[in-house]
Order: structure tokens, then sequence, then C-alpha cells
């Protein structure tokens, strides 16, 4: 097998990071974009020894698991990688993951893993759906021309793709990516949003460059990126109060 061959392959797995495995003569076959159980054509992009990674081409016989991605930037994203598989079968998956590490890793041939505890129920005539369920989000910041881009950086690159509402982070932290978005200015490059939904505690942790207290051009005068970023955490305070 060269780069650039094009190759069908069953998809028999899927990694940690959402690349799909398949098999070609003997060799892992890694291919973005798709689940255990499709059948698809791929164009190979590096080819090692032992493995090779490739692009998806096409999808010739969809997973039975396949379903359409309810997030609209689920293609773009690379926040989420399950987003194409029903939940039992990401619950599944979820669960084979841990037994393969712990077989693996901790040398334990036959693990005892629990079921993958879902957050999809029911509670008399309310159906809880499998979506804003993280407690923690961590978020890239990428201030252009056009305003802010906040969210999380795109699949295969190094750009921000900006996220307004993301399905599976808590309600507390679209807050507060809401604020940085119409708020920054520059003085925050990262952030990170953790939820405890036991207590509704939200801790919020703001990285970015050194702020000076004082402007550069009159000592007197605060640094107006310092009253920016204070300003910024206040509205944070305010919307999580809403």
């Amino acid at each position: 097998m060269n780069k650039g061959d094009i190759v069908t392959t069953q998809i028999v797995d899927m990694t940690a990071e959402g690349a799909g495995l398949g098999r070609v003569e003997g060799m892992a076959v890694f291919v973005d974009g798709c689940i255990p159980g499709d059948k698809v054509q791929a164009c190979l992009t590096k080819v090692k020894k032992n493995y090779a990674q490739a692009d998806l081409v096409s999808v010739l016989e969809e997973s039975e698991d396949r379903i359409e991605p309810a997030c609209p930037y689920s293609e773009v994203c690379g926040g989420c990688t399950l987003q194409s598989m029903n939940y039992e079968a990401q619950l599944a998956l979820k669960h084979k993951q841990v037994e393969d590490k712990i077989r693996r890793l901790g040398g334990i041939e036959n693990p005892k893993v629990n079921d993958t505890v879902g957050q999809w129920y029911a509670e008399g005539d309310e159906v809880y759906e499998p979506f804003k369920y993280r407690n923690k989000g961590e978020y890239q910041v990428w201030n252009g021309p056009a305003g802010n881009l906040v969210g999380f950086v795109g699949r295969k690159s190094h750009r921000v793709v900006d996220i307004p509402d993301c399905l599976l982070q808590a309600e507390s932290a679209d807050a507060i990516a809401s604020v940085v978005r119409g708020c920054g200015d520059g003085s925050v490059r990262r952030f990170t949003v953790k939820t405890a939904f036991g207590t509704g505690e939200v801790m919020v942790i703001l990285e970015g460059p050194s702020l000076k207290l004082c402007d550069e051009q009159d000592s007197d005068k605060p640094n107006p990126q310092l009253e920016n970023l204070i300003d910024m955490v206040e509205k944070m305070d305010e919307a999580l109060s809403e």
C-alpha cells in the first residue's frame, strides 16, 4: 500500500481520539469520520510499517448505529467525535474502551467493568436526552477583525470553530462563552469552565497574556484591558445568576 491509494475496509472499532479502525491486507488503517459497522472507501494519507492513516472518501454501507448528528458543527468541530452514533452505541463503545485499556495497560485479562451510566432516561412523562452533560469545557479564543471566535479547535486544523451553543457542554459553559465572545479584546486566549451539577457552583479559569496594572502611556490610568477583564468577570457572574 502506498500514500494516495484508495482502499476499501470494514470499520471494526474506534480509537479514543475518534478515528475508525479497519484493516487492509492485515494492516491497521485509521479513518476519520466513520464509526464501527461502516464499510468505507478511504484515501491513504500516511503509510507506516505497522499502520496507515486515511481520509474518508465515501461510506459504501452505513453502520446500523449511524445517525444524523444533532450538532450542526459536528463535521468541523474537534470537540466531540461520536455524534454520528446512536447513544446506546456510544455507551457501549465507551465501556469497551475502558475494558481494552485495563486489559492492555493493567494486564488484567478479564476485567469487570460496570455498564456505562448514561444521561438518557425517562422520568414520568419527561425524557432527558443525552445532551448538556459535560461538566468541564476547555475553550479556545481567537480575536480577529470581525470579533471573537469562541469554541474548540477544528478537526485536523489549528483554527478555532465558533460554537455559540454546544450540545454537550453545560448551560453555564455556554453562558460564560457568550460573555467572552461579546467582551473579549485579546486579553483572554483560553478559558476553562467547570460546573458542579450537585451544588450549582461554577469555576472559571481564564488564561491570557500578562497584563500590567497601569496604562503603558499614562501610569496614572488603569490598564484598559485589565478594566475590560474585570468587567467581563462581572458580566459572567450576572450571566450565571440569570
